[in-house]
């Protein structure tokens, strides 16, 4: 099956702003579900954190939850950090610049690590299937 690409990188103000704009809450709410039924705690890792939305869920949800947001998008990016500072769950969450197929933390960093969309933006994911796991 030929795999159709999305941009790698959604860095332009103009998709940026478009992706924030979508309404995403019903699927956010529905991953953040699953993960709070795959025992989402301590500290966490967001792949591909786009806008921030589900990393502030998730904060929402667990009292104790600290969460490191990275994507490869500056325009991303600033959508994030503009929500944590409109969030109640400032301290616990931070956005950083990072490229998923290779991430600047130690091995075993994470005590909860997940990705949502952004498989289908990596060329070859391979190296960011091996980060994620790397980072647990």
């Amino acid at each position: 099956m030929k795999r159709v690409l999305e941009p790698e990188v959604m860095d332009t103000d103009e998709e940026a702003d478009s992706y924030d704009a979508m309404d995403h809450s019903g699927p956010n709410q529905s991953f953040v579900d699953r993960l709070l039924e795959l025992g989402l705690r301590g500290r966490c890792l967001d792949i591909g954190c786009g806008p921030g939305q589900v990393a502030l869920m998730a904060c929402g949800e667990v009292q104790d939850l600290h969460v490191t947001g990275v994507d490869l998008a500056d325009t991303m990016l600033a959508h994030a950090q503009r929500h944590l500072q409109e969030s109640d769950v400032a301290g616990r969450v931070v956005f950083q610049k990072a490229d998923a197929k290779n991430l600047p933390f130690e091995d075993e960093s994470f005590d909860t690590v997940w990705s949502n969309t952004i498989l289908h933006h990596i060329p070859d994911p391979l190296p960011f299937l091996k980060e994620a796991p790397r980072v647990l």
